[in-house]
């Protein structure tokens, strides 16, 4: 005869909030019910508004009752419920035989290609490679759970982490959000995982897929809301990226947009990730000058007039950059706000040769020279991934709304950002990557030392020994400054006139010798942060002493 099991489910999401239910119950001998209690109640399949996980009315699970058959299982609670009973639906007349194991094996999502290793009793499952989008939640079956007890009381643990990709812009409708790893690390395919009934489940990698798909069936139009952007939520497998990983957005008519994390970062397992983006999809004019000096000759006339943002790599000496700088200014004069407004250098390279771009200033190999971009009139600008020195006055007189500057820049000559129009200047993107486990806008410290919470910050590459006089003199809109642990001195009136600033952290333990008025006309209420220790050096230092408010940083 066909027998009818229940088992009641616990589900566990370690490092958010916790509830609990009634105290455990008596089952009368003989009962063919299970039962479980929440011992820490948050789990699931899909995740609510508090970060808590929760069963889906249309979930299913694989159960191994002590034998390495592998049955289906179906939920009969209602969605939103983090217990509840599941009922047997594969027959046990299918079944034959089977190896005997010491417990009752569980996994979620179903699957009748999951086997379990009667002697190691590991399951062989697959970790997902492409995931359905699903609002502020991942989609069905791509969280994998698993479970084991020698009762029925199954507690299921969670398997892998969770990237959270927060995005943001106008008028756009997202298709895909595609995780790819820039290493040889596997993160979806086949994958051995071991539950623990007193520990946590492990799990290896044993396929080779290298990126995980999330899909929008139907694509989504984002939040324009940067203080409440729309969630994509992609389960990651819990592995060590040495060289990073990349995030690819797609719209809905296939433009791509791509953000870099270019360091070693760790998923652990249980834990979830946040990654805040604004998307500026846009129909971006892709120029390769294979030979420094031709780029006047690949675009013509007319193909001048409709460029808005533009993209230009390979290799740029001084001829190329006098005909950057003709077309960008030009096109501000006859459009205005319609002309450019995006430069993407970030695959090009700063050459010696050809004439000069601007009176009688020439190239030099990865510099951004001189007065090389002084007058212009952009919403962005992103520099060559080469480059390492910034020269003086580069910016002079421009109004750039916001400027990624690459992390191996280790020189930013004087006068270099003289300007009050600017209002961000970021490096090394990847560094917005939030960690949630205690608050979504809790940050992680990386190897640069640098802090990134949003626009109107400036940040400096910790690669950086010297800040040049006048640097960011009269940078109006910044409010936060991170000075790496790497400089020591710092030029005169280097920060003069930055009078929105509330914040600013020195990592320097030795206070860096400052020039004279560096932080002249600026905010003297705003909070230094120094580190533990070092309070009465940076009250006796000179440039520092102007700060009323020093706190040490642990």
């Amino acid at each position: 005869m066909k027998r009818l099991s229940w088992l009641y489910v616990l589900l566990m999401f370690v490092g958010c909030t916790e509830s609990s239910i009634e105290d455990n119950f008596v089952i009368g001998e003989g009962s063919e019910e299970f039962y479980a209690s929440i011992e820490s109640a948050n789990s699931r399949t899909y995740v609510d508004e508090q970060i808590r996980m929760r069963w889906h009315a249309e979930d299913r699970i694989t159960i191994f009752k002590k034998e390495t058959y592998n049955r289906e299982f179906k939920f009969t609670g209602k969605t939103g419920a983090n217990a509840g009973g599941f009922t047997q639906v594969s027959e046990d007349d299918d079944f034959y035989f089977g190896y005997a194991v010491n417990a009752n094996y569980a996994v979620y999502p179903h699957s009748t290609d999951t086997e379990l290793d009667e002697t190691d009793c590991f399951f062989t499952l697959t970790m997902p490679a492409e995931q359905s989008y699903a609002e502020n939640t991942f989609g069905q079956n791509a969280n994998t759970m698993v479970a084991v007890s020698e009762t029925g009381n199954l507690m299921f643990k969670n398997v892998g982490c969770y990237l959270r990709v927060r995005l943001y812009g106008e008028n756009t409708n997202i298709s895909s959000v595609t995780l790819t790893t820039k290493g040889d690390e596997a993160i979806a395919g086949e994958a051995k995982v071991t539950p623990s009934m007193d520990g946590n489940p492990t799990c290896e990698m044993t396929g080779t897929g290298k990126s995980i798909r999330l899909i929008c069936e139907t694509p989504v139009a984002i939040s324009s809301n940067a203080d409440a952007p729309t969630d994509f939520w992609i389960v990651v497998p819990p592995v060590t990226l040495a060289d990073g990983f990349s995030v690819t957005v797609k719209d809905e008519n296939d433009n791509a947009q791509v953000y870099d994390v270019n360091q070693s970062f760790t998923f652990e397992r249980n834990k979830y990730y946040d990654m805040v983006r604004e998307v500026e999809i846009e129909d971006i004019k892709t120029v390769h000058v294979a030979t420094a000096g031709t780029l006047p000759t690949l675009i013509s006339e007319d193909e001048k007039d409709g460029i808005t943002s533009l993209k230009i790599t390979g290799d740029l000496n001084g001829t190329d950059f006098k005909f950057i700088r003709e077309m960008v200014l030009s096109s501000i004069e006859a459009y205005g706000a319609n002309g450019i407004t995006y430069l993407d250098l970030s695959d090009a390279n700063i050459v010696e040769g050809g004439e000069a771009y601007f009176d009688s200033y020439f190239t030099k190999a990865n510099t951004l020279t001189d007065f090389m971009f002084a007058g212009f009139n952009l919403q962005k600008i992103v520099m060559p991934n080469s480059l390492t020195t910034i020269g003086g006055g580069a910016f002079f007189a421009s109004s750039i709304k916001r400027i990624t500057i690459p992390k191996n820049v280790t020189k930013i000559s004087d006068q270099a950002f003289v300007t009050k129009k600017m209002t961000e200047i970021i490096i090394d993107p990847e560094n917005t990557v939030y960690d949630s486990r205690n608050n979504c806008n809790a940050i992680i410290e990386t190897e640069t030392n640098t802090l990134i919470v949003g626009c109107e910050t400036s940040v400096i590459p910790n690669n950086v020994t010297s800040i040049g006089i006048n640097a960011f003199q009269n940078c109006s809109a910044l409010s936060s400054i991170t000075i790496p642990n790497s400089v020591t001195s710092i030029g005169g009136s280097a920060f003069s006139g930055c009078t929105s600033l509330n914040q600013l952290y020195c990592y320097a333990t030795t206070p860096p010798t400052c020039g004279s008025k560096v932080f002249y006309n600026s905010n003297n209420n705003a909070t230094l942060f120094v580190p533990k220790g070092c309070k009465s050096a940076y009250e006796s230092a000179e440039g520092w002493s102007v700060f009323t408010n020093i706190i040490e940083m642990n």
